[in-house]
């Protein structure tokens, strides 16, 4: 067996390498093409509207007006809570044997979902809203929030121009 013969490039790893440049250049217009903010972007305060689901009935009592509201993946401020906007029954989705699936909610005292809102300083522009000018927000996004109180899971339902 001779050990001096050269290996070639063949046209599938031409196209291998061809796929992991152009991943490669996608991948870094991704990362480094985020949105900034334009200093003729909208600043000012907005209404985050948000929604708990399925939580102790005692979780409401915790948020309280005023208290500073925390994501707590990395402790950004995102606003303060305003108020509770309502207090309803939870609902589940349970089997039942003669008319299939049905919704049923669970007895009062035990489980709540809430609706609430947050007032917020931020930037508003063509690609989101971001709090504080930096912390992206948007309708559908759920995150974990914290306050001096509560800790709960929110999806964010609504954001809007604060009316005072």
């Amino acid at each position: 067996m001779d050990n001096n013969t050269k290996r070639r490039l063949g046209v599938l790893d031409l196209a291998i390498i061809i796929v992991l440049v152009l991943c490669a250049i996608v991948f870094a217009l991704r990362f480094y093409g985020r949105a900034e903010i334009s200093g003729e972007d909208l600043t000012g305060k907005y209404t985050i509207s948000f929604i708990v689901s399925d939580v102790r009935h005692t979780t409401a009592d915790a948020f309280v007006k005023g208290d500073r509201v925390y994501v707590a993946t990395d402790d950004t401020c995102i606003g303060v809570f305003e108020r509770l906007d309502s207090n309803n029954p939870a609902a589940y989705y349970a089997e039942d044997p003669s008319a299939g699936i049905v919704k049923v909610y669970y007895p009062e005292g035990t489980r709540i979902d809430l609706t609430g809102t947050i007032i917020s300083e931020g930037v508003m522009n063509d690609d989101g809203y971001f709090a504080n000018g930096s912390y992206f927000l948007a309708p559908g996004k759920k995150i974990s929030i914290y306050t001096g109180h509560v800790f709960v899971d929110i999806t964010l339902s609504e954001i809007t121009e604060y009316a005072e």
